[in-house]
């Protein structure tokens, strides 16, 4: 019977840390902004040309398995790595493009914040036990 009695007590004792974490600081968390960011428009390019690659390689494999005197066969036999190379450079383009754009941001976003703190809050309350 002690068995179920201490299961009990660590069972509400797990539920209590998972309900009130007494790790966490609510101060140190950001509000969420009044206005919300841009959307940077890289990252759904990059998407766009990463879907444009996988269609464009499972286009040569069935090409590879299709009649080649079919045109779209001639084209991407005659085509198709130099498509690739474009595609692959349009992925790597776009993707360090929206990084930076990103990273960019930030950065700002964290210079307006040490420039313009915001007001600190004062509280009267210790840690809660």
């Amino acid at each position: 019977m002690p068995d179920v009695v201490l299961a009990t007590a660590n069972k509400s004792a797990y539920n209590s840390a998972i309900v009130n974490p007494c790790f966490l600081n609510t101060a140190e968390f950001k509000t969420m902004p009044e206005i919300p960011p841009r959307n940077n428009i890289f990252f759904p390019l990059t998407i766009v040309a990463g879907t444009l690659f996988a269609i464009t390689i499972l286009a040569v494999t069935m090409a590879t398995l299709s009649d080649p005197r079919a045109p779209v066969a001639k084209f991407l036999n005659d085509y198709a790595g130099i498509l690739i190379g474009v595609e692959v450079g349009a992925i790597l383009t776009l993707g360090f493009l929206a990084m930076t754009v990103d990273r960019l941001r930030t950065l700002r976003e964290n210079r307006l914040t040490i420039t313009n703190p915001p007001e600190a809050e004062t509280s009267t309350k210790g840690p809660e036990s």
